[in-house]
């Protein structure tokens, strides 16, 4: 697993393999789609909201017939319309571990059973 500290009371983000994996594609695609600049500020955004949870995960509701699980919806812009990613994660004692990071599109439940 990669690890993180957070600038918040020094929390950590843990990332299990698949949400590092989750990450390199959504580098990936973000800078195919918009650049490598637009890449950087998004995975920047990813990494501020990761550290928020870290820090105030309780923000992020509990998953229905999943209570050890919580899912937070990350949009870069606020528009109802944008889509952002869902960022599937569980709290650890000294902060979070991120299980997935799933694009808005995708229908969620389909990626969570192995979990």
């Amino acid at each position: 697993m990669g690890e993180e500290t957070s600038r918040h009371q020094e929390r950590v983000v843990l990332f299990a393999e698949n949400a590092l994996l989750d990450l390199a594609g959504i580098d990936n695609s973000t800078a195919s789609m918009w650049g490598e600049g637009q890449a950087e500020r998004y995975l920047s955004f990813l990494r501020e909201t990761l550290s928020i949870l870290a820090a105030e995960p309780g923000i992020a509701p509990i998953v229905d017939q999943r209570p050890d699980l919580r899912i937070f919806t990350a949009k870069y812009r606020k528009r109802r319309t944008a889509h952002g990613h869902r960022i599937v994660f569980r709290e650890i004692e000294n902060g979070i571990e991120v299980l997935r990071i799933l694009h808005t599109a995708m229908y969620w439940p389909d990626q969570l059973p192995e979990l």
